[in-house]
C-alpha cells in the first residue's frame, strides 16, 4: 500500500513538472496558439452552408451577425481606418477571427458576447472615423518603401526595449545590460527624429 502511494506521489510529481513544462506558451499579451491560427480568417472564411432541410437555430443567426459585423469591418478599412485608426483595426480583426473561432467551436453565448462587444467598437470606430475624415483624409502614405523602413525601426527598437530584466533584482538600478540597449535606441532614434 505504502508502494503503491509513493508510486502515485511520484507519477504525479513527474507529470506535473514535465508535462507543463513540454508545452510552447506565447509571449505576454499574444493570447494563445488560436491567435495565430491559420484555418480561420476572416478574408477568405465562410462557414458551412445551410441546407434545405436543416433547422434554423441560433447558430445560423449568430452566423448572419458575424457577416454583417465582417461586412461593417471591410466598409470601414475601406473608408481608409487602417490608415487613421490602425491600431482599432487590428484589434477588430482579431475579435472577428475570435468570434469565427467561437461559432465553429459552439460556444455561441461567448460568440453572442463578442459580437456585441464588437458591434460597439466598430459603430464607435465609425463615429471616431466619420470625425476624422472631416477634418482630413486617411490615405497610405506615398513612399510605402519609407514606411517599411520606419516600420522595420519601430521593430529593432521594440526588441532592443521589450526585455524583462530592465533592473537588477531587488533594485532600483538599471541592469548595465539594458543601460546598453538603451544607448543603442538612442543612437538609433538621433537618426530618424
Amino acid at each position: 500500500m505504502v508502494n503503491l502511494i509513493r508510486r502515485s506521489v511520484v507519477s504525479g510529481l513527474v507529470v506535473g513538472m514535465f508535462g507543463c513544462s513540454s508545452f510552447d506558451y506565447p509571449d505576454h499579451g499574444q493570447g494563445g496558439l488560436a491567435e495565430s491560427y491559420q484555418d480561420i480568417s476572416i478574408e477568405n472564411y465562410q462557414f458551412s452552408p445551410v441546407m434545405p432541410d436543416e433547422p434554423l437555430g441560433p447558430e445560423h443567426g449568430l452566423r448572419f451577425d458575424w457577416q454583417l459585423t465582417k461586412l461593417h469591418l471591410d466598409a470601414l478599412i475601406q473608408e481608409g481606418a487602417r490608415w487613421c485608426f490602425p491600431a482599432a483595426v487590428v484589434q477588430a480583426l482579431e475579435k472577428q477571427n475570435r468570434i469565427a473561432r467561437e461559432l465553429e467551436g459552439g460556444l455561441l453565448l461567448d460568440a453572442a458576447n463578442d459580437l456585441v462587444i464588437q458591434r460597439r467598437r466598430l459603430n464607435q470606430l465609425e463615429q471616431q472615423l466619420d470625425y476624422v475624415l472631416t477634418q482630413t483624409t486617411c490615405t497610405p502614405p506615398d513612399d510605402i518603401d519609407a514606411l517599411r523602413n520606419d516600420l522595420n525601426i519601430v521593430a529593432d527598437i521594440y526588441a532592443l526595449l521589450n526585455v524583462d530584466n530592465q533592473f537588477a533584482i531587488d533594485s532600483a538600478e538599471i541592469n548595465p545590460k539594458y543601460m546598453g540597449h538603451l544607448a543603442e535606441a538612442a543612437y538609433i532614434l538621433r537618426d530618424h527624429p
